[in-house]
């Protein structure tokens, strides 16, 4: 971004204008050394328009699409994520169904289960960096949308592999959601899908 973290719609859209719109002052300064007869176009009332119009389309683009992403979002208006620190002991893979992405059954002890699925985990599954003992999610605090997933902790190969939901457990809402934590013991997780 050319703005500075944090600087509001408005000032990036000016920004976002004044990188547009300089490159065309300084191209047209040097067309006039080289063919002097555009300088006339400065005396044309057409001339300052033709000048700030890319710049102004850009800047008020940029600024209505950031506003338009703000408003479906109120955690980015806010700035305010939830980080929370989970230590699995055991992971049970389940395979993907179309592309809902993978999903994983990790035990937290005590009877609980967190249940994470989703495209987010191939790259991190295919590194074998997680499942891991020890990591950390960022979600957004309201909607909670996913932000980021932080491995701290050693590698857990899955200890079993279900096979992946089929359409109508999604249907039914019967499949957990993302982030879901279950309140059930850890064996009871194998072989659910289908």
């Amino acid at each position: 971004m050319l703005a500075p973290k944090g600087a509001s719609p408005a000032a990036q859209a000016f920004l976002l204008g004044m990188f547009v719109l300089a490159p065309i002052m300084l191209g047209y300064a040097g067309l006039c050394r080289i063919f002097p007869s555009l300088r006339q176009l400065d005396r044309t009332p057409w001339a300052l328009p033709f000048f700030l119009a890319p710049s102004v389309y850009l800047g008020v683009g940029m600024y209505l699409k950031e506003k338009r992403r703000r408003a479906k979002n109120p955690d980015l208006e806010s700035g305010v994520a939830e980080m929370t620190t989970y230590e699995a002991t055991r992971a049970i893979r389940v395979d993907e169904f179309e592309d809902e992405g993978i999903g994983f059954y990790l035990d937290l002890g005590g009877g609980q289960a967190l249940f994470l699925q989703g495209q987010y985990l191939y790259e991190d599954d295919e590194a074998k960096r997680f499942p891991c003992a020890r990591f950390t999610i960022t979600r957004t605090s309201r909607s909670h949308l996913l932000l980021d997933l932080t491995c701290t902790g050693e590698y857990l190969p899955p200890v079993w592999v279900n096979p992946p939901f089929t359409a109508r457990p999604y249907k039914t809402g019967a499949v957990p959601e993302d982030g879901e934590i279950l309140e059930t013991e850890f064996e009871n997780l194998r072989k659910r899908g289908g």
